[in-house]
């Protein structure tokens, strides 16, 4: 059996002769064994490199070294005619490579795809390097090359070799690196007698989206069947896989940049997506991807389960019928002029859906399936809308078990439910007329915007980070089962017009510093909250929280205070952590956290004026200076006009008349002088 190994991260194929053309068959045993491939044999003992005519020694060997942003991609083990396998590596931050190698079990031909993936946040280039052993000694010489010539460059797409060390036996090997359509130009390549050819591809590659790259390598035995053989790919209009490989090639590969390897829709509009006569080649896509262009409607029909290499909608409106499966093995893309319906059936992506278009859903039972790797299962940058009967147990529901990142509009109208596993919001969220669950966390990024409105209730089971803007309308209402981090929620005339939103588990303000925490209207908090208020400095917002809440605050639960930055207040200090219109409830208890437990602050006024106080070390000394003098009764004069808290020497949390009898109090006690 024809075998392959990895040195060191070396790719050898061990590949006898073989053609379209039809050369004899093989037999054979195991790699390292004795085997006779096409009237070359081998005794096995010098390894992959020793291939034998008589008493000449040629390599019928084939090496790939593959390399991408400058690291080599290695592998283990043996691989056998007939096998595929993949591996993958990281090749940089948020940046991942694999590569599989499918092998014709009856030809000595090998695929290499090299699958790059971004999931970075920004367009990334990525750098693959491909060297091929294209002969073992001096007499390997250049046949041919897609340009006619015998000199290769990079707008070639392959390049024949022959080992022309005797007329018949050692291999000629074409190797394939462009598309017939020279949709994919190398950025540069080169040949080294008798070493290497090496190819270099520059692809760039936008945020969480995965592409492939295909290389074909063949082994025959003369230069002319190795001619004829890669002349099959340049007249080629497309190569797919069920045409290539035959039925004998197992598992599909990814979608292929340097390749036209679509089965194009040739039917009519609301035809079946399992009638082959629909289809250019006359068969239903399994091997390979899928690209549907129509006005109308095509359907997937109930029940029926459907699986191509990659699925392209252009201009098409695609309807997956109850208890059906489409599963694409690649790219997923909807353009923006087409519609894909999920009527109580599943989508099963192993690479993102990239939706430019409209993804509906007005059914209970529509899911997305997870996708591995750390990326989003849809990556939306159009609108996908989950529309149910509004106010009626008929829930439409969406279900994706990964993370969704949202560029462009997604709808909740109805009775709708989403589920997911967090909503990477960086668009628009609208709850709009709506009796709507979302079961997971929200990132609303800066650029997000979620508005609740026309009468909606918002049910949120999960965590809120709020970087962006929530607008919930005086008519709606929001109810989040979780915590908010960030930024409030306003209202859409600012201050007082904004509807009443519950908060279970607490609020605290956004990550690396203090914040004001708005809330345009009722503000709720659940009895077992926990809300963290963080002391950096004396200013509000820049320095510390403050939750200022326009209309009724609902306390409960706990109220934390923590130091940010190691902050440490002083006496005389405040601070306003609380704002509101009036406040009912209180809360169960309030924690400090262990820089500030001995600062003896007096919480006295919290549900009152909103502050806490760190008690001055001698509250009649109002100007600061020291010393207590009649100047300290100008002070507190003029701090009474102001209704500063200095003014305030009963600790009342009042500016009142009964402060001047006590700063005469203070004054007279010296303050423990």
């Amino acid at each position: 059996m024809q075998q392959f190994q990895s040195f060191g991260g070396v790719l050898a194929l061990v590949l006898a002769a073989g053609s379209a053309t039809g050369q004899d068959t093989f037999s054979g045993t195991d790699f390292g064994q004795s085997f006779t491939f096409f009237g070359i044999s081998s005794s096995g003992a010098a390894g992959i490199s020793e291939g034998q005519i008589g008493a000449q020694s040629d390599a019928f060997d084939s090496v790939f070294n593959v390399r991408v942003n400058g690291v080599q991609l290695a592998a283990t083990s043996f691989f056998d005619l007939g096998e595929l396998k993949t591996f993958t590596n990281t090749v940089g931050t948020s940046q991942f490579a694999s590569y599989t190698l499918a092998f014709r079990p009856d030809r000595a031909i090998v695929r290499l795809d090299i699958k790059l993936a971004n999931n970075s946040e920004v367009p990334t280039m990525f750098n693959v390097e491909v060297d091929h052993n294209y002969g073992s000694d001096a007499s390997t010489t250049t046949q041919g090359t897609s340009s006619g010539d015998l000199v290769v460059d990079t707008f070639d797409r392959w390049i024949v070799t022959d080992d022309t060390s005797t007329s018949v036996g050692d291999p000629a090997i074409g190797f394939t690196f462009g598309g017939p359509s020279g949709s994919v130009t190398p950025t540069s390549i080169s040949v080294s007698p008798p070493g290497f050819v090496e190819v270099v591809h520059d692809v760039q590659i936008e945020p969480f989206e995965p592409r492939t790259l295909s290389y074909f390598l063949e082994i025959d035995t003369q230069t002319g069947f190795a001619l004829a053989d890669i002349a099959d790919f340049n007249t080629r209009a497309s190569i797919r896989d069920a045409d290539f490989f035959g039925e004998n090639f197992v598992g599909a590969s990814g979608l292929e940049l340097n390749f036209d390897t679509y089965e194009r829709w040739d039917g009519s509009a609301s035809d079946s997506l399992l009638d082959a006569a629909n289809w250019e080649f006359d068969s239903v896509p399994t091997f390979d991807p899928a690209r549907i262009r129509n006005d109308g409607s095509v359907f997937l029909p109930e029940g029926a389960r459907l699986s191509v290499a990659g699925l392209e909608l252009e201009n098409a409106d695609v309807e997956v019928r109850p208890g059906s499966t489409l599963s694409s093995d690649a790219r997923f893309l909807i353009d923006d002029d087409s519609t894909i319906r999920i009527d109580s059936a599943t989508l099963n992506p192993s690479d993102p859906i990239i939706n430019e278009g409209t993804i509906f859903v007005e059914s209970l039972g529509a899911e997305i399936g997870d996708i591995t790797g750390g990326f989003p299962s849809i990556r939306n940058k159009g609108t996908v809308e989950i529309t149910g009967t509004p106010f009626t147990a008929g829930f439409a529901s969406l279900e994706i078990p990964d993370d969704t990142v949202n560029l462009g509009q997604w709808i909740l109208r109805g009775a709708a439910r989403f589920d997911v596993e967090d909503l990477d919001n960086r668009g628009n969220l609208d709850v709009v007329f709506a009796n709507a669950i979302l079961d997971g966390r929200i990132s609303n990024g800066v650029e997000g915007l979620v508005t609740v409105s026309g009468g909606s209730q918002f049910n949120q089971v999960g965590n809120l980070t709020n970087d962006g803007t929530v607008v919930v309308s005086s008519d709606s209402s929001y109810s989040l089962l979780g915590r908010l981090q960030g930024n409030g929620i306003e209202g859409p005339g600012g201050p007082g017009t904004a509807g009443t939103v519950f908060i279970r588990d607490g609020v605290t303000g956004r990550s690396g510093g203090t914040n004001r925490i708005g809330f345009d209207g009722q503000l709720s908090l659940g009895s077992a909250a926990t809300t963290t208020v963080r002391l950096g400095g004396t200013s509000v917002g820049s320095g510390f929280d403050q939750l200022d809440v326009a209309g009724t605050l609902n306390a409960a639960g706990t109220l934390r205070i923590e130091s940010f930055g190691g902050f440490v207040p002083q006496p005389g200090d405040s601070f306003e952590v609380l704002g509101f219109d009036s406040v009912q409830g209180s809360f169960s208890s309030i924690e400090f956290d262990s820089t500030l437990a001995g600062v003896g602050f007096d919480t006295s006024t919290l549900l009152i004026d909103g502050t806490l106080r760190v008690p001055a070390a001698c509250p009649a000394d109002v100007n600061g200076d020291g010393n207590l003098t009649p100047a300290d009764f100008t002070s507190w004069i003029l701090a009474f006009n102001a209704r500063s808290g200095a003014c305030d020497q009963n600790g009342d949390g009042l500016c009142t008349p009964q402060d001047f009898t006590s700063w005469i109090l203070n004054f007279n006690a010296g303050c423990g002088e």
